[in-house]
């Protein structure tokens, strides 16, 4: 059985240290229990200063800028980055010398002391399920934690729990991949949706909707599954053939055992009795795909154990994460929206929907393998004002498709490489009542460190404008 004490004096190998916190976290939390770690990067010392300044106080080794084949062949334990591919050409250095290698969440899951776990999974919105669900239970008791995909490591947050805590996880397709061995499934598991993303990565769709099944292939039958109606890959009969209960969630339709929308009330309903939580209109988060996220929560939520009264008042009074169609302010009359989470098309054709008025969208960059012509197709039905387009193979697919369907050629600005040139470029066209727009809709790797520093980049060239 795996305890922290089984790492003290082993040499640990931390595989990706990166800027997002995980590899931080993971860093400081084998350091505390003894080990001898090993931080290992293709970046250099520049590119992750962030990272290395919040280290500054642990004695760690540091191999930066390259990988070292000698720390895959002598470690006690590789603990990779989830961003790793399983077939790096190290980790199958570290697997012929029977290396064991493993994941921050990995070892989280294996010393967590709680069973009480809520797993969100899923394309796009589980960020935002998650943070919902977590304040809801926040309102219900204080021994609750949130972690995972959500920027905040597991591993930090592991002296917090104890037996009776109740554990939010955000996990991603990758997250389920590296767990799967450990057949581990929540309690309560959340899907809220299945697009094609992350092709980039997965040989084929099929590939990519099996790491989402990760979330419940364990599951048992005192278990929950909560599942989107109106999602035709969770709906097809094939999809789920587990033990677990299955809960849906619909903006469309009425169901038996879910939630639902019925003459502008939220409905919770199960074993036949309906349960109003709140009208739509209570709503702050804007748009549809934040409404079934909302309604994903509330199943969620009930299942769990949230009074109604609960839930109506920790939904009423949530605006948002940072960084998902998040509004950052109003200057000279123009809207400034940074949606920079967006690194799938279907995301950007979220936002252009879900906003009113005329759009200059700040968008593309590096692929993932994805389709752009219904991007490009709500480009052209919005009338996007401006498309800016940072450079990159995705950028170079969207304007494939928006030549195909006659989209002026006049009002595309693209090949920028700095944020700066993207947001300058916005300012020349902007007049009042306009909204400049992130919406990337593709992946930031090639200009920037990744997608929150882009956002971040965005913000702070916002934030430097006068306020209406």
């Amino acid at each position: 059985m795996l305890t922290k004490d089984s790492f003290k004096n082993k040499k640990i190998l931390v595989m990706g240290l990166g800027l997002h916190g995980g590899g931080v976290s993971t860093a400081k939390f084998f350091a505390d229990q003894g080990a001898e770690v090993t931080v290992t990067d293709l970046k250099i010392d520049d590119d992750l200063a962030p990272s290395l300044t919040a280290l500054k106080n642990y004695k760690l080794r540091y191999v930066l800028g390259r990988h070292d084949e000698s720390d895959f062949k002598t470690a006690d334990l590789i603990i990779k980055n989830p961003g790793v591919p399983e077939d790096s050409e190290y980790l199958l250095i570290a697997k012929k010398h029977k290396i064991p290698i493993d994941t921050a969440m990995g070892v989280f899951l294996q010393l967590c002391p709680s069973h009480d776990l809520i797993g969100v999974t899923g394309t796009k919105g589980k960020s935002t399920t998650a943070s919902l669900i977590y304040e809801i239970i926040k309102k219900t008791r204080q021994n609750v934690v949130i972690a995972g995909n959500i920027r905040i490591s597991p591993l930090a947050v592991l002296d917090k729990i104890d037996n009776d805590t109740t554990v939010v996880l955000e996990l991603s397709s990758w997250n389920l991949d590296d767990i799967r061995h450990l057949k581990i499934s929540p309690r309560i598991a959340v899907i809220t949706n299945i697009y094609p993303d992350h092709l980039n990565r997965y040989l084929t769709l099929a590939d990519y909707v099996d790491s989402k099944k990760g979330i419940f292939k364990f599951q048992t039958k005192g278990n929950f599954l909560i599942l989107n109606y109106d999602n035709d890959t969770l709906r097809s009969p094939s999809f789920h053939l587990g033990l677990s209960h299955i809960y849906w969630f619909s903006k469309k339709n009425q169901l038996a055992h879910g939630t639902f929308i019925k003459d502008g009330n939220i409905i919770y309903n199960t074993n036949g009795f309906h349960h109003t939580i709140l009208n739509i209109n209570e709503v702050k988060l804007k748009g549809n795909h934040n409404l079934e996220n909302i309604l994903a929560t509330i199943s969620a939520a009930s299942i769990w154990g949230a009074k109604r009264t609960q839930i109506a008042e920790a939904v009423k009074n949530f605006s948002g994460i940072a960084d998902r169609l998040e509004f950052l302010k109003e200057a000279g009359g123009v809207r400034y929206f940074n949606d920079t989470t967006a690194t799938t098309p279907e995301a950007a054709v979220t936002a252009l929907e879900t906003l009113t008025g005329p759009i200059i969208l700040i968008a593309g960059g590096a692929d993932k393998n994805l389709n752009y012509k219904n991007l490009a197709e709500t480009i052209k039905k919005r009338k996007v004002k401006k498309l800016i387009l940072f450079k990159g193979k995705a950028s170079s697919k969207i304007l494939k498709e928006l030549k195909q369907i006659n989209f002026p050629s006049r009002l595309v600005d693209k090949n920028l490489t700095t944020m700066t040139a993207a947001f300058s470029s916005a300012l020349d066209t902007a007049q009042i009542s306009d909204t400049i727009l992130l919406s990337p809709g593709a992946a930031s790797f090639g200009i920037f460190k990744n997608e929150f520093d882009r956002g971040d980049q965005f913000k702070k060239l916002v934030s430097k404008l006068k306020s209406s």
